[in-house]
């Protein structure tokens, strides 16, 4: 079954209604979070949010009138710019925004009522009109995919911790030859790592003596001699000298 993508929003008001005219406006600061959970099987707990991106912040003013007039399925595709529009469709569908928009504008018609119904509309044409501040703030909830890498990792943990690792023994331990590796081959004199991207795949070799060349280098080398070219430490040959 696919985890669903949620949304949420909600607005605040960032300071108090007084005043309030039919002709005043909310200065709206729209902010727009996606927000990556990890999916449980718990109904009865939270999936986590393991994190939060920033998708945009845009402001809008919309006179308090239109919050009565707006058709209000259309009110962030009216009044959204097109890329955060576009941003928001990249996540839903159409019809999942118009709900967001439908639950924007009911929240901002309880506080103008709200507002209305405590203090009382002034009705006074001398008065200026203002613009009252608030925050609408639109979460997406997004599931992490944990269907292909990231679920192998974690059958691959799970199988690690039902397994008892037993160290090595310390004879083998210290039994483990250790090289240092020189920053040129010294038959070619060329380093064995560049900055190349395909460096990664350079072969190396080791001679019984320690010394490492590369690996090309050291077999054209031993087709003619069999001794190691640092130290002189001799391999075996196929043929014997005659004497």
């Amino acid at each position: 079954m696919d985890n669903p993508i949620w949304y949420h929003c909600w607005v605040q008001q960032r300071q108090q209604l007084r005043n309030l005219k039919l002709k005043d406006s909310f200065k709206i600061e729209v902010k727009a979070l996606l927000r990556y959970y990890l999916p449980i099987n718990d109904p009865n707990s939270h999936s986590p949010i393991i994190d939060t991106i920033s998708l945009f912040q845009t402001s809008i003013t919309l006179p308090c009138k239109h919050i009565f007039e707006i058709n209000h399925k259309d009110f962030l595709r009216k009044y959204l710019g097109n890329s955060s529009y576009a941003t928001l469709l990249t996540y839903g569908s159409p019809h999942q925004i118009e709900n967001q928009s439908c639950e924007i504008i009911a929240q901002l018609r309880e506080l103008y009522i709200s507002h209305a119904s405590s203090h009382g509309f002034t009705k006074s044409s001398n008065l200026r009109s203002k613009s009252f501040g608030c925050d609408v703030n639109i979460s997406i909830d997004v599931p992490i995919d944990t269907s292909d890498e990231e679920l192998g990792a974690q059958e691959q943990l799970s199988m690690q911790e039902g397994v008892k690792m037993v160290p090595a023994s310390h004879k083998d331990v210290q039994s483990l030859k250790t090289y240092k590796l020189p920053q040129q081959c010294q038959i070619c004199l060329e380093k064995f790592y560049g900055e190349k991207e395909d460096d990664d795949d350079v072969e190396i070799t080791a001679m019984p003596c320690g010394h490492v060349f590369h690996h090309h280098c050291i077999i054209q080398w031993l087709q003619t001699s069999h001794m190691c070219p640092l130290c002189r430490s001799p391999l075996s040959t196929d043929n014997k000298r005659k004497r």
